[in-house]
């Protein structure tokens, strides 16, 4: 983002073309500067293409979705739709 935003959850939406398409686990993860991050949620396993979490409200510029462990069978996955709320 091009200056900080205050958001507490994103949702998004994986490649609906294939339907195991989706991360196997992942955390989301915040900063102020890109350089040092703060986990807002982890733990976090994809079941299905559409995903939203919630969080404490932040007030941060850098926002990352990590994957913690890969799907077994190698598939790999896309984020085609990313948006940050603040409710």
């Amino acid at each position: 983002m091009g200056s900080a935003q205050t958001f507490d959850s994103v949702a998004f939406t994986t490649g609906a073309e294939d339907p195991i398409d989706w991360p196997e686990q992942y955390k989301i993860r915040v900063s102020s500067d890109g350089s040092s991050w703060t986990d807002v949620v982890t733990g976090c396993t994809g079941a299905e293409p559409k995903s939203q979490k919630s969080f404490t409200q932040q007030t941060k510029q850098y926002f990352r979705i990590e994957l913690t462990s890969t799907d077994p069978d190698g598939n790999w996955w896309e984020i085609t739709e990313l948006n940050l709320y603040k409710h």
